[in-house]
């Protein structure tokens, strides 16, 4: 989940990005970071392990798969795409 003009290094997340932040990416990461942790809370799956699946960093074991879909209303496949 990229924020737009905010440079991140290839295959990491918003996370790892190298540039100061104004205030709109400041804003659009406090947001970011609400809605993760609104996703662990709601999934029971803990935020250290929803944001390196997101980020692309590691894979997902089918269960959490189960867990964040059914948190997010949406069925396992569609997380997959």
């Amino acid at each position: 989940m990229a924020v737009e003009g905010f440079p991140v290094e290839e295959g990491s997340s918003v996370m790892a990005a190298k540039a100061p932040l104004d205030a709109g990416q400041a804003g659009e990461l406090g947001r970011q970071q609400t809605l993760l942790k609104l996703l662990e809370e709601l999934s029971g799956v803990s935020h250290n392990t929803i944001w390196p699946i997101e980020s692309g960093r590691q894979g997902a074991h089918p269960c959490t798969i189960r867990k964040l879909a059914k948190a997010l209303g949406v069925e396992p496949e569609e997380l997959l795409k």
